[in-house]
């Protein structure tokens, strides 16, 4: 006898997105909500990106 179970988690992203450099300085700052229907992240709001120094260095809307 062969029992095979799945079971599959499906995590869908949602709230705040930060990413950060190694020393520890913000890198990427937005909103997501779910996926998009070709599978990307569905960014939302204001997404911010500095340098390492701490600047801004994009800004981007999405709807």
């Amino acid at each position: 006898m062969e029992l095979i179970v799945q079971r599959f988690i499906i995590d869908i992203p949602n709230g705040a997105y930060h990413e950060f450099f190694p020393n520890g300085n913000i890198r990427i700052k937005g909103t997501l909500d779910g996926y998009n229907p070709d599978g990307s992240l569905k960014k939302t709001g204001e997404w911010l990106e500095w340098n390492a120094d701490g600047q801004v260095i994009r800004r981007e809307s999405y709807p």
